[in-house]
């Protein structure tokens, strides 16, 4: 079993080190301006309730500042961790293949997930989800590959009703830093709309999952958004297009 007992100092050392690199200049150029606009679009709505005061200048994050948000993000509170040991940071870079990756979505409202975002999974998992559904066809096949991958990924429908997939294609010649470990259920403790999750009990009587160490989850702190793509419902072998 795994424990929260993490060196979190380390693994945001290991992931700045990463995140410096020449080649994510541009994606870490990226993430500020995403910051700085919602600093922005913060402070406007601060200052139609009355907030007092100019609006501070946006002061840009640097790599080292982005890492340890990204590990304290990626790991979660200590108590209920989102990933259990061993957790590692990794480059991913594709060799002689490209390298693709997998998240739920239904992108319904801003309030529910979108294709992008940071949690994702490899496609060795959903092949293996994809073959176990073998003996289903069409819409029976789908859905039940959409509520094993909600079971393997922890995904608590307060975060995501998972009603479709997204593909992340990472080509040659490309490469994106990543915080990989084991999923915990004990992540969707922190959901704060039902239904509640308290007990391993609960994951299996309210949710149909299995309370045991997950497969590996891999947490992008950054990323290219054109490397993304909802995959074709109508592909011959959805969801591995």
């Amino acid at each position: 079993m795994g424990t929260p007992i993490v060196d979190r100092k380390k693994l945001a050392n290991d992931l700045a080190g990463l995140l410096s690199k020449p080649e994510y200049k541009q994606m870490l150029a990226r993430e500020n301006e995403d910051r700085e606009m919602r600093q922005e679009k913060d402070q406007r709505r601060a200052k139609l309730k009355g907030a007092p005061g100019k609006p501070a200048a946006y002061q840009p994050a640097t790599a080292a500042q982005l890492a340890k948000e990204a590990v304290d993000a990626a790991f979660g509170d200590v108590s209920q961790p989102n990933l259990l040991d061993p957790i590692s940071v990794v480059e991913l870079r594709p060799a002689s293949a490209d390298i693709c990756l997998y998240r739920l979505y239904d992108g319904l409202s801003h309030k529910t997930a979108l294709t992008l975002g940071r949690w994702w999974c490899n496609r060795s998992l959903l092949k293996q989800i994809w073959h176990a559904t073998a003996d289903l066809t069409g819409e029976a096949r789908r859905s039940r590959t959409l509520e094993f991958l909600k079971s393997a990924m922890f995904v608590h429908p307060s975060w995501n009703f998972g009603t479709n997939i997204a593909q992340m294609k990472i080509g040659g010649g490309c490469s994106v830093p990543a915080i990989i470990g084991r999923g915990s259920w004990t992540a969707m403790k922190s959901a704060k709309d039902g239904p509640t999750i308290q007990t391993e009990d609960d994951v299996i009587d309210k949710l149909g999952m299995m309370p045991i160490p997950g497969p590996k989850q891999i947490f992008l702190p950054i990323f290219n958004d054109m490397w993304v793509r909802g995959v074709p419902e109508l592909s011959p072998d959805w969801p591995l297009s």
